[in-house]
């Protein structure tokens, strides 16, 4: 079990590594979008756009492709896996010891001392502050 999640925790990573700025999960999901958008600018320059070139139409600063699409093709960029996303991450690894005792812990006390109980508490019994006023 220790292992399978070492080896999803470095896959993680890994991800994390190669898309620094973004929720790796579901920048993935978009993945498909992206892929039908390439094919859709493929056909429409005939074959002679590159992934490569598509990326850079899409993702680098200078690019104006995405920002002054026509409002039909918006919606297809706004789906398109994001560059800018924020995100946090915190990995707690503990790592456990068990103490294991060879015998048992046993304490003893070296000096008895001699304790007694005195009861120094005493009930007065006040009649006057028991009985009800008396009225007549």
């Amino acid at each position: 079990m220790i292992r399978i999640f070492a080896c999803l925790l470095s896959f993680h990573i890994l991800l994390g590594s190669f898309l620094p700025s973004m929720e790796c999960w579901e920048e993935l999901s978009r993945l498909p979008q992206l892929m039908k958008h390439y094919e859709k600018h493929k056909q429409e320059s005939r074959g002679q756009i590159s992934f490569w070139g598509f990326m850079q139409m899409h993702y680098a600063t200078a690019s104006q492709h995405a920002q002054n699409a026509p409002d039909s093709e918006k919606h297809q960029h706004e789906s398109l896996p994001s560059l800018s996303g924020h995100s946090l991450h915190s990995y707690v690894i503990t790592d456990f010891h068990f103490i294991a005792f060879s015998e048992p812990l046993i304490t003893e006390f070296q000096e008895k001392n001699a304790f007694w109980w005195n009861n120094l508490y005493s009930f007065q019994h006040h009649s006057s502050l028991l009985n009800p006023p008396n009225f007549g």
